[in-house]
């Protein structure tokens, strides 16, 4: 009896030490195989590979847990017939099991393994297509990190039973290694990722930054360049260390360095924007729009700095509002003018009829002449006023400019200030282009330009035109000089000259230059000015030869 006794025992300690033995070598193996560098699709692969060859299981797949989902997905599978397994980074067209469902969600969601001798007897199983085959028998256990469960790993086969509780033993204490495996190499993953996203957005910042269209400055406070992008470059016009020369003219603070200003603006949490005037070196002056907001960045305290060049937005905001109200003055000038034309008309035919009528002599002569003069010249404001303010549309046409500065200067020749005190002096381009505009239109920027010559040269001098060849934007043009050995024009009121009803003379509507400002510009010209007193004035005129798309002429 004893001797049976001793046998048993010593079949059960060889069957031990055979189980430990074979253990041992799956561990062994099993560490050799997940050593080095990895990745999920490895990891993987070497488990279920691992434990086909070493189990003798028909089928094996392992499943992932998606925590976020709550459901496993495939990520490996082989049988037994194949010689490697296979990897499904999504799952591929397989069935995910919810946790709780089939027999992997049930063990996923309790954490401990399932031995299941027949699967027809167990409600629990699902039938899968990552099984092949007809599956009789089936060993799932959870793959563990620490109390985490990360996977499922299950064993199948044909024929009833062929799992034993052994083999339950060693899966488990595999299943632990390759259950901290896969969940540092998901971490890692996960942090390869977030390290890509961070330096893809860094990168993306960093390039926003430096394309930014305004300029942009981190400064310390103690106003040192932390950073700035290259359109500062540009803007600034400096280096770097050159910073403190630009000058900032704002109205509510004193003229100071622009590093200076925002120094002092570094302290300010809660943001300051305003506008101010920047002089650069070079003397190049711009209105600037500057928008800083201080704030604490790896323990001290930085200034982002936004500098935006308004000096464009700011003429154009001056224009419109300027547009405006010329617009509602227009208005009210031409009801006005409307008005005041008609009976004007009349009182100055009355008027005419009067002198014609009357034999007077003496004073009541002159105040009858004096009527006459003064009638005439209020027509002529009133006749000034509609044209301002009813600015026809210009009827563009092929036109030879010293032509119509040859008929101009013929029908001037009537005027009194054309006396023998003037001399007149013509420089016509023989081969000057022909030009589209408005004949009638430009008669009458002529006759103006003419007209001011004349009244500034009361005393006698040299009145010069001129017409020449000319480009604008790139694009063919003529060009007119008007010029004067006049009075000059003071500089501080050269550019007044445009505006409407600004005029220096003792009679005058002041609307003569701006009506010329205005035909000018409707032809897509420019005018500019240039005068001193005691220098007489040059009045220059140029027009591009042709509308958009016009092709060039030139008179023969």
């Amino acid at each position: 009896m004893s001797d049976a006794r001793s046998g048993a025992t010593a079949a059960h300690l060889h069957s031990s030490i055979e189980e430990l033995a074979l253990q041992a070598a799956v561990m062994r193996r099993l560490a050799e195989s997940l050593s080095g560098g990895l990745n999920l699709e490895k990891v993987c692969k070497v488990v279920v590979d691992l434990v086909v060859e070493e189990i003798g299981a028909l089928n094996c797949s392992l499943y992932l847990v998606d925590g976020g989902r709550k459901e496993l997905a495939l990520a490996a599978a082989r049988g037994k017939a194949e010689s490697a397994s296979n990897f499904y980074p999504d799952g591929g067209t397989f069935k995910k099991f919810a946790l709780g469902e089939g027999v992997c969600g049930w063990v996923a969601l309790e954490g401990r393994p399932l031995l299941i001798d027949d699967v027809q007897q167990d409600p629990r199983f699902i039938q899968s297509t990552a099984l092949a085959g007809e599956v009789r028998s089936l060993l799932s256990v959870p793959l563990l990190a620490g109390e985490k469960v990360v996977g499922v790993i299950n064993l199948s086969h044909t024929d009833l039973g062929a799992f034993s509780r052994s083999n339950e033993a060693l899966l488990s204490l595999a299943s632990r290694h390759a259950g901290i495996t896969l969940s540092n190499v998901q971490l890692y993953t996960r942090l390869a990722e977030a390290h890509h996203k961070l330096r893809d957005s860094e990168r993306r910042l960093r390039e926003l930054f430096a394309r930014a269209n305004d300029a942009i400055l981190i400064i310390d406070a103690t106003g040192h360049i932390v950073d700035a992008n290259q359109k500062w470059e540009e803007f600034a016009g400096v280096p770097r260390e050159g910073w403190d020369k630009i000058v900032v003219e704002s109205p509510s603070s004193e003229t100071q360095s622009l590093k200076d200003f925002l120094r002092k603006e570094a302290s300010v949490r809660g943001g300051v924007t305003l506008e101010a005037a920047l002089v650069r070196p070079s003397g190049l002056s711009s209105v600037v729009e500057i928008s800083s907001k201080a704030f604490p960045f790896e323990a001290e305290e930085v200034c982002l700095v936004l500098l935006r060049d308004v000096t464009e937005r700011k003429r154009l905001a001056e224009q419109l509002i300027k547009s405006e109200k010329l617009a509602a003055i227009g208005e009210v000038t031409a009801a006005l003018a409307h008005e005041v034309n008609n009976p004007l008309g009349a009182l100055y035919n009355a008027v005419c009829l009067l002198k014609s009528d009357l034999d007077l002599t003496g004073d009541n002569a002159r105040l009858l002449d004096v009527a006459v003069e003064e009638a005439a010249h209020l027509s002529e404001i009133v006749n000034d006023f509609l044209s301002f303010a009813r600015f026809p549309h210009a009827r563009f046409d092929w036109n030879d400019l010293n032509q119509q500065v040859s008929n101009a200067l013929f029908l001037m020749k009537r005027d009194e200030r054309m006396g023998r005190h003037i001399e007149v002096a013509t420089e016509f381009a023989p081969d000057l282009a022909a030009a589209q505009i408005d004949r009638s239109q430009f008669q009458e920027v002529i006759f103006n330009l003419i007209s001011n010559a004349l009244d500034a040269m009361k005393h006698g001098g040299v009145l010069t035109l001129k017409t020449y060849n000319a480009s604008l934007a790139g694009r063919p043009a003529v060009g007119l000089l008007v010029m004067d050995t006049g009075v000059g024009i003071p500089e501080e009121l050269q550019d007044k000259v445009f505006a409407p009803f600004f005029t220096t003379k003792e009679i005058g509507t002041g609307l003569g230059l701006p009506i010329v400002k205005r035909i000018v510009e409707e032809h897509r010209g420019t005018v500019s000015i240039e005068s001193a007193p005691g220098s007489g004035t040059k009045v220059s005129v140029v027009v591009p030869i042709s509308r958009e798309d016009t092709p060039w002429r030139q008179y023969s």
